[in-house]
């Protein structure tokens, strides 16, 4: 993103480039972003007219089904190095890291995810509940608020009321 944001007569090509690139990776708010500041109307047209996001949701969990089918403690991170930006392989490579009582390592995992797609509510959904495995009610509150706009009401409440319930198994000492 430095050659995208330098003041050259090259940012507007760094900057599509850059869509390009997070388009590809399945980030494409960012990527429409990018396409925007580069001046690229007719693309941002094009993506925003298209049923781009369900394609890329459909390829990104099959990509994620086929990288995960061997996936261990020992390999996760060549295989996370192989889509590193794909929020169902994060997921389950969380889950496999909470399996194995990484709990912080898998939590760390989705919090760094947040930083750079905080668009993903499936990222947003598996930060929540690793937070709140870690009983980080603030962190599960404030990926609550992320999540909020990015689902169906019935989903943020379910969400909220898990929040909600632990809490409350956790006072009660029910856990």
């Amino acid at each position: 993103t430095a050659l995208a944001e330098a003041k050259t007569r090259f940012k507007n090509i760094y900057n599509q480039n850059l869509a390009l690139w997070l388009l590809q990776e399945g980030l494409v708010s960012q990527a429409i972003e990018r396409l925007k500041i580069a001046g690229d109307e007719t693309s941002v047209k094009m993506l925003l007219g298209s049923d781009i996001r369900l394609k890329m949701e459909k390829s990104q969990q099959e990509q994620a089904i086929k990288l995960s089918k061997n996936l261990t403690l020992s390999n996760y991170t060549e295989i996370l190095n192989k889509a590193p930006l794909n929020p169902y392989l994060l997921v389950k490579i969380a889950d496999l890291l909470t399996s194995k009582k990484k709990d912080s390592e898998a939590y760390n995992l989705l919090f760094y995810a947040t930083e750079i797609n905080n668009d993903s509510p499936v990222i947003w959904k598996a930060y929540i509940k690793k937070a709140l495995d870690l009983s980080l009610w603030e962190y599960a509150t404030d990926g609550l608020t992320n999540l909020k706009p990015l689902v169906p009401n019935s989903e943020y409440l379910a969400f909220q009321n898990l929040i909600s319930q632990r809490k409350q198994k956790m006072i009660s000492g029910d856990f």
